[in-house]
């Protein structure tokens, strides 16, 4: 089945830096490249990507695979090992949310999230 809004490349690089809480500089600067480099990995119009090369120290700098940043999925017949956890494409939006949800202060704050969910039965 294929998702016709899946992300870009582009777009998981941007998302996957940003959930992590990178910068565009922190992310050069783990990789080794400079910040204007990533500054055109995310750009949609007339952006590059990462070359072959670097893909895998994109990745291991974003803690996915490069599966996940060339197709937004997870084949785990292409995984060097096992270990590495399937990470879905998700929205900008939910990617916020999950923040808010960190940021939540109290133990019973979040619960009270999770009850809401479990209410629109998603969890």
């Amino acid at each position: 089945m294929t998702n016709t809004h899946a992300p870009t490349i582009h777009a998981r690089l941007r998302l996957l830096r940003e959930a992590r809480g990178l910068t565009m500089k922190g992310l050069a600067d783990l990789v080794g490249v400079s910040w204007q480099t990533v500054q055109q990995w995310e750009r949609e119009e007339g952006g590059t990507a990462p070359k072959r090369d670097r893909l895998a120290a994109v990745a291991r700098a974003l803690g996915t695979t490069p599966e996940i940043l060339l197709f937004g999925y997870w084949a785990p017949e292409n995984a060097v090992d096992n270990s590495t956890p399937a990470i879905p494409d998700i929205s900008h939006e939910a990617l916020s949310i999950a923040k808010a949800f960190d940021n939540l202060k109290t133990e019973k704050e979040r619960e009270s999230v999770r009850a809401l969910l479990r209410a629109f039965n998603v969890m």
